[in-house]
């Protein structure tokens, strides 16, 4: 049993994360929601930021990559 403060590890965080992802891409996909998906992008990578940074007491831990973009790409993130 996990508790609630407990931070769990990035990738079943992102894996949990692209449910939620995938479904709103697939609710909201009619129309033009370019800028809208463009936002929650955004989002989510300030969070997942935010997430890196206050996961552990060590700070300065960076994953590999020119931007975080080009970082949780290959971790499995989806983009809307």
């Amino acid at each position: 049993m996990t508790q609630s403060w407990v931070k769990p590890p990035l990738g079943e965080l992102i894996g949990r994360l692209n449910r939620f992802l995938r479904g709103w891409r697939n609710y909201f996909s009619f129309g033009y929601p370019g800028t809208a998906f463009r936002q929650v992008n955004w989002y989510v990578q300030r969070r997942l930021r935010r997430f890196l940074v206050t996961r552990s007491q060590r700070r300065g831990q960076h994953l590999p990559g020119p931007s975080l973009y080009q970082a949780l790409r290959p971790k499995g993130l989806i983009y809307l």
